[in-house]
């Protein structure tokens, strides 16, 4: 997994993509796949991870429209 985009979302979130690389075990198969993580900050430590499947989803966690 790699960290490749950041984004201050607000004062309290931060919004990070990630890309991510496997090889399916039994089959030798690639895959790859980007996914959210949305950090909820206090204090200048994490309160909460949450995941989601696409920037849309992440944004409207953090009640940001697109």
């Amino acid at each position: 997994m790699t960290a490749e985009e950041f984004n201050d979302a607000n004062e309290r979130h931060v919004i990070v993509r990630i890309h991510q690389r496997a090889m399916g075990v039994k089959s030798g198969v690639p895959i790859e796949a980007d996914f959210w993580v949305v950090h909820t900050m206090r204090d200048a430590k994490m309160l909460r991870m949450d995941i989601c499947g696409n920037e849309a989803q992440a944004l409207k966690a953090v009640g940001v429209a697109q």
